[in-house]
């Protein structure tokens, strides 16, 4: 019942690790459709022991532990009984309170990109990354510099790749539509940018640690057990 959080925890500390963490929101809130709406008391002290320990990192790796509100919730949330009936909705109020510092923390820091250039890649790759087309040649051309230039500059001022910053939102979408079981594997990966299945799968288990249909399944697990 737990394979899917845990999955879903190693995909934050990968993304808290890195430079830019510019989905690290989005990840965050992403580990509440994978805790389950019931669970025996053993399964909720792994599930708190879990979030905790990325929650944890969030506040320390990204200088947040001087929010001192969010701070004293994440340390109140800790000691709170776990048989509580409230359990589930506290964690994810507490993961919903930290998802929000960490995106109000990255537009701040996007905001503060000192090239114009970097903004616009950003952006076009928020409006495309679901077309197949895209591409890094595009994209330097949206930013009026050479393809060696624009990866450059990508990597200098995020700390992430064109092809990082292209897969991990096609990829967030897809774990989205995932969940929707009237969708083929097929049509998902074409929807989200990929040109074939394979394609999509190869990278899916790359980034997620499940292939696609591992995921759904574990999805529909955690979905059935409410």
């Amino acid at each position: 019942m737990l394979t899917l959080l845990a999955s879903r925890c190693q995909i934050v500390a990968g993304t808290i690790a890195e430079p830019s963490s510019g989905n690290l929101s989005e990840d965050l809130t992403s580990l509440q459709a994978a805790i389950p709406e019931k669970a025996c008391l053993p399964q909720r002290l792994m599930i708190r022991s879990l979030i905790s320990s990325v929650i944890a990192r969030v506040l320390s790796d990204k200088g947040l532990a001087s929010t001192i509100n969010l701070t004293e919730d994440f340390v109140a949330w800790t000691m709170r009984d776990a048989s509580s009936a409230t359990w589930r909705s506290d964690t994810c109020s507490l993961i919903d309170r930290c998802a929000l510092a960490v995106n109000r923390l990255t537009t701040q820091r996007r905001e503060c990109v000192p090239d114009s250039r970097v903004r616009r890649a950003l952006a076009l790759l928020d409006a495309r990354f679901h077309e197949s087309t895209v591409s890094l040649r595009i994209c330097a051309a949206e930013m009026h510099v050479s393809v060696w230039h624009a990866s450059r500059l990508l990597k200098e001022h995020t700390g992430v790749g064109f092809f990082e910053h292209l897969h991990g939102r096609r990829l967030r979408a897809a774990e989205a539509l995932l969940t929707d079981h009237r969708l083929t594997i097929k049509e998902i990966a074409t929807n989200v940018g990929y040109a074939s299945p394979t394609q999509f799968g190869r990278h899916f288990k790359l980034h997620v640690n499940m292939t696609p249909v591992e995921y759904r399944r574990s999805v529909h697990s955690t979905q059935s057990a409410a």
